[in-house]
């Protein structure tokens, strides 16, 4: 798929921090200054309020869906996608052709009666959170989108998991949790599921999928313990500035009690017409 961003993003910059190695290029120190708001027709999303800590830890950034339809006929497509496919061995392909056979039209049909009614419900909702962000990610700050959790592996009540993944550019695996509310901003519940999983290793139960969706760096840092987490949730407040600072206070705090490698903090909002 060709990339979802077209914007400039002059204002970031990426600086080698001094203790970098060729063993460990991905030390690096970011700085930014904010970024004007950006389109991406595609998906019918405009991202604003982009920023980076000083020591590259907490990234953010706000997702705003304008065009539902166009979300969900963007949706109905990649679903179809199979080319992330590609490259994987006969009994591989195999395997993940047999759960998309089931899991897809699912996905379909769930996007295609949101188009028609122009409501969301809960399940819906949590997709958009979850694939608003992800794509985010990779138009702003140059992540991998991995498809989502529920095209490869259904989720069940005795088995839950993480919501979505991506790698970014310093081959980290980003592990994301998707919260929808229809008037609230649940970001404390989204780290709350996110610290729960850690501490269970959630994000250890899907290696044999990731290990064929993911870059051979990035598992390889993750085998260290380096990899990062992904806060998504349904931006409402009417200060939403106020709310993603607290949500980035959050981030801190967890990146800080479970040692990880950088947090992501996006918030979605969808405002019905």
């Amino acid at each position: 798929m060709p990339p979802l961003f077209s914007g400039n993003l002059t204002a970031f910059t990426c600086c080698i921090h001094s203790n970098a190695t060729s063993a460990e290029p991905w030390k690096v120190t970011w700085m930014s200054t904010p970024v004007k708001m950006q389109a991406d027709p595609l998906w019918g999303c405009e991202y604003e309020d982009v920023s980076i800590t000083a020591d590259g830890i907490v990234l953010s950034c706000q997702v705003s869906v304008d065009d539902l339809d166009a979300f969900t006929t963007t949706l109905v497509a990649e679903v179809a996608n199979t080319s992330w496919m590609t490259g994987m061995d006969s009994l591989t392909r195999k395997g993940y052709e047999a759960a998309i056979a089931l899991t897809a039209p699912l996905l379909i049909e769930l996007a295609e009666d949101t188009a028609a009614t122009g409501t969301l419900n809960e399940e819906f909702g949590e997709i958009m959170v979850s694939i608003g962000c992800s794509r985010a990610l990779e138009a702003v700050y140059s992540h991998v989108s991995i498809p989502i959790s529920e095209l490869w592996k259904p989720k069940s009540r005795n088995n839950e998991g993480f919501d979505f993944h991506t790698v970014c550019p310093m081959h980290l695996v980003n592990f994301g949790e998707a919260k929808y509310s229809r008037t609230k901003n649940p970001h404390t519940i989204a780290f709350t599921q996110i610290a729960k999983f850690l501490t269970n290793k959630k994000h250890l139960m899907d290696v044999h999928y990731l290990g064929t969706l993911c870059s051979r760096q990035s598992m390889s840092r993750l085998d260290l313990d380096e990899f990062g987490v992904i806060a998504a949730f349904s931006l409402n407040a009417a200060n939403k500035k106020l709310t993603m600072g607290r949500a980035k206070d959050a981030a801190k705090d967890i990146a800080s009690q479970h040692a990880l490698s950088q947090v992501m903090v996006v918030g979605v909002s969808y405002a019905a017409k």
